[in-house]
């Protein structure tokens, strides 16, 4: 699918958080929880941390938790009745802010839980999860996305990836269906691209690699 370049600034953004919270769908965003940056429920962009490196923990657990509950035992008369969890429970969610490395991991999460015979949860998460992606602006001696075919800019796995323009607005692009339909719901959020050169703001990661040789 072609990639489909719009804007939005922070006013139309909060609009966009607000719509979600009315569907019923859950926000998980970088957030600041004491002294560290990490994935939790938000419900206003004013809560997402923007300038951070990465966060403490990655954002799988929205399709991969801890803990789940995978089927129930039910007392029918004396008899045993098990019963598996109904995908169709499953809340939509929208992960918000992840960087570009984070969004690209999920296919390979997918890879791992759908290889042999599909993990009915994890694909249900899945398919009601919509990936929103926010450009690396900084980096640090850690990041090594360059390396493996990645950029602070990359739009790999991201349905829509934002990228800070630094006029208070953000680059939107439009990357994949789900990212259209997002768009398409409420196309009066989205301004035209406007000007500005996107490579001018991403941070400067340098290869630390050649994967070839690895």
């Amino acid at each position: 699918m072609e990639t489909l370049s719009r804007s939005i600034d922070r006013e139309a953004l909060a609009k966009l958080f607000s719509r979600w919270r009315q569907e019923g769908r859950r926000v998980l965003a970088p957030r600041k929880i004491g002294d560290r940056i990490d994935f939790a429920e938000v419900s206003s962009p004013d809560e997402v941390s923007f300038d951070h490196v990465q966060t403490v923990q990655s954002p799988k657990t929205a399709l991969f938790p801890r803990v789940e509950e995978l089927f129930r035992f039910m007392d029918r008369d004396g008899r045993l009745e098990l019963r598996g969890r109904d995908p169709d429970e499953l809340r939509e969610t929208v992960v918000f802010g992840l960087r570009p490395c984070d969004a690209a991991a999920f296919a390979a999460l997918a890879a791992i839980f759908n290889w042999d015979q599909a993990d009915s949860l994890f694909s249900a998460r899945l398919q009601r999860t919509t990936l929103i992606g926010v450009s690396c602006s900084r980096s640090d001696q850690c990041c090594f996305c360059t390396s493996v075919g990645g950029g602070p800019g990359s739009t790999a796995g991201s349905d829509i990836l934002l990228t800070d323009m630094g006029d208070g607005r953000f680059l939107a692009e439009v990357v994949s269906d789900k990212g259209r339909r997002e768009w398409q719901r409420d196309e009066s959020l989205f301004g035209p691209a406007g000007g500005g050169d996107k490579e001018s703001r991403l941070a400067k990661v340098e290869r630390m690699f050649d994967l070839s040789l690895v």
